[in-house]
């Protein structure tokens, strides 16, 4: 797991106006719905440009809904992933100074992701 301090240096190397903030489990376990994460999900508008200093990792899977990049930043997974919401504003939380996707939204795009998973097979 990641310090909050280092969460916040990880969403300031991305450019502000895709909009980063932390959704996924990580964003489940600060709003206290899960007790831990296995990695990082950022949601961004789009990753487009986006090109951190860290090795990128492949996607097991490789037919997704949406594009992201995997990372390995100091040996933890970090997926930079586009959002997956049609809706034009999305309320955002703020807990220890950091963005989080809305919890409704993290739980409907785990639902969406489930169901194309579930229909794959």
């Amino acid at each position: 797991m990641f310090s909050i301090k280092r969460l916040k240096e990880i969403l300031n190397m991305l450019p502000k106006e895709v909009n980063p903030r932390i959704g996924g489990s990580c964003a489940l376990y600060f709003y206290g719905a899960v007790d831990t994460y296995r990695d990082v999900d950022i949601i961004v508008d789009s990753i487009d440009g986006i090109d951190l200093p860290f090795p990128k990792i492949e996607f097991t899977h490789h037919k997704r809904l949406n594009r992201g990049i995997k990372y390995c930043i100091d040996g933890k997974e970090v997926d930079i992933l586009e959002k997956l919401s049609y809706v034009s504003v999305i309320v955002h939380s703020t807990i220890s100074e950091l963005t989080f996707e809305d919890i409704n939204e993290v739980y409907r795009t785990k639902k969406l992701i489930n169901d194309f998973i579930n229909n794959k097979e």
